[in-house]
């Protein structure tokens, strides 16, 4: 991949990072191809770092505010990562008791 001058080989990133490029490619792929502008991401924190994982979410949210997605639904158990990222306003939550 090139991106500004810079090369990154894709294998050089770890499985979290990946996953969060992959992610952020399809919601991209689905903008440009498709009608929906749907995501749906189960456990896309997984192999994240919280630092990591609240930078991905952020550009996902910045994905939904840009007008590239209309809506993103997200399974995931990091329920902390998530509600640091969030503002009132961002989104709907609904927590399922385990």
């Amino acid at each position: 991949m090139r991106h500004a001058g810079r090369s990154l080989d894709l294998a050089q990133l770890s499985g979290g990072e990946r996953a969060a490029f992959l992610a952020l490619l399809h919601a991209q792929l689905g903008h440009r191809f498709g009608q929906g502008r749907f995501l749906l991401l189960d456990e896309p924190l997984e192999h994240l770092d919280a630092e990591n994982g609240r930078r991905m979410l952020q550009h996902l949210l910045r994905a939904c505010a840009d007008g590239l997605l209309s809506q993103i639904v997200l399974a995931t158990v990091e329920a902390d990562v998530v509600e640091a990222v969030l503002q009132t306003g961002d989104a709907h939550v609904i927590r399922l008791p385990l």
